[in-house]
């Protein structure tokens, strides 16, 4: 009799519906190569995520922001990706052409909307002020030898 009891005590304790704590992570970065960029250039990342009580494939939110140092969004997208366990991603975002100097947040998070899990991570880079176009540089030069020249001009007129 008391072996039927433990077994009886054991089908209903696998009959319920155990829920597991499940773990996501993200790590995000930039490659030096594109800490330091311009307006309307594309900032390059690399997303690393780890999602390791998953069994089985899911669809999961990612939201790509970029922050000012005030933490106002000069950039919002997001993506749906189907991930298992982990995964790799490389991605870009082109910034804005308003964009000013300055230092620069860009946020990763991601959302699983079915176990409401979700993380974030974060890196930073530097916005450059636009260099000069070709074109704009060789007019500069020109304008300032014409400068130096009519300033010679006028001396040697005024000296007579």
């Amino acid at each position: 009799m008391k072996i039927y009891s433990i077994l009886f005590l054991f089908v209903i304790f696998l009959s319920f519906n155990l829920n597991f704590v499940e773990c996501l992570s993200v790590s995000t970065h930039i490659p030096e190569k594109y800490l330091e960029i311009y307006p309307e250039d594309k900032v390059y990342f690399g997303i690393e995520i780890s999602y390791p009580e998953n069994f089985e494939r899911k669809d999961l939110n990612l939201i790509y922001t970029i922050l000012d140092s005030e933490g106002n969004i000069i950039l919002k997208q997001e993506i749906l990706r189907a991930i298992q366990n982990q995964a790799v991603l490389f991605d870009y975002l082109i910034l804005p052409s308003t964009t000013k100097k300055g230092t620069y947040t860009l946020q990763i998070e991601i959302n699983d909307n079915k176990s409401n899990i979700n993380t974030k991570s974060s890196t930073t880079f530097l916005v450059l002020d636009k260099p000069l176009s070709e074109i704009k540089k060789y007019f500069f030069i020109l304008f300032i030898a014409i400068l130096f020249v009519a300033i010679l001009v006028i001396i040697d007129i005024l000296k007579g």
